[in-house]
């Protein structure tokens, strides 16, 4: 499974046309309680009055996979075993080609909670949450 999506080279201009975006890791780490705001005496509840603590995947308890995408020029360049032209992922050690033509900007929507009661299994879930992102918007899935 893969995604199809444009992919511009980061610091480039370079767009690699229908590049081929795969999924090459997925770790899962159960967070066992949610992550509290910081303590604050002067407030009621005796924590700091946050107004949005950004995205779920970032506090709240629950099952949390972080995912690394290995992006080929093209399906083709992949099954050669040629050599990728770009990373996404948290963790530069997951980054098992030694590419560096990441994207920091999209690291950090590499996490989502994962559904313990969903019928589909990790991989598939991964592939739905990136299909909700602004970037892979318009990709297209390679089975």
């Amino acid at each position: 499974m893969a995604l199809i999506k444009d992919y511009t080279l980061a610091g480039t201009s370079y767009t690699i046309p229908n590049a081929y975006h795969v999924i090459t890791q997925i770790s899962t780490q159960k967070r066992v309680s949610d992550i509290l705001p910081p303590p604050d005496d002067s407030t009621e509840s005796g924590f700091t009055e946050v107004g949005d603590r950004g995205p779920e995947v970032l506090w709240k308890a629950g099952y949390v996979c972080t995912i690394a995408i290995t992006v080929w020029a093209s399906k083709k360049d992949k099954e050669k075993g040629m050599r990728p032209v770009g990373f996404i992922g948290m963790n530069p050690t997951d980054n098992e080609y030694g590419q560096h033509v990441g994207h920091a900007a999209y690291d950090s929507r590499c996490m989502f909670l994962l559904a313990i009661n969903n019928l589909n299994n990790e991989l598939t879930q991964a592939y739905q949450y990136l299909m909700t992102l602004d970037f892979y918007r318009g990709a297209v899935v390679d089975d």
